[in-house]
């Protein structure tokens, strides 16, 4: 993954048995496969949520991912490694990221 010099904006939202609201953070990494996860809100390893983002002009709702990793840095932010499982999403998602670093 590559550290992007603007992290982007990212909502966070849940499955309906999670019983959680949606919350937000930043992705300082992104690539195809999954991301990087800068959150204040409680995020555990091996959770399952969903990541809305607007990349270029285009919106992403709903990326499935996975939490493979979680730490707390010093300033009391989540730090979350995120694997995207969906397939579909992931090519929609590599395209898009091409055409930004194309431009």
């Amino acid at each position: 993954m590559r550290r992007s010099p603007n992290p982007v904006p990212a909502v966070l939202s849940f499955p309906e048995e999670a019983a959680r609201r949606d919350c937000w953070g930043k992705l300082a990494e992104l690539a195809p496969s999954g991301a990087k996860l800068s959150t204040r809100f409680v995020i555990e390893r091996g959770a399952l949520l969903f990541v809305s983002l607007r990349l270029g002009h285009e919106d992403f709702e709903r990326i499935a991912a996975s939490v493979t990793k979680v730490a707390t840095d010093r300033e009391g932010y989540r730090v979350a490694d995120l694997a995207f499982t969906d397939e579909i999403q992931k090519r929609r998602l590599a395209k898009a990221l091409l055409d930004i670093l194309a431009t």
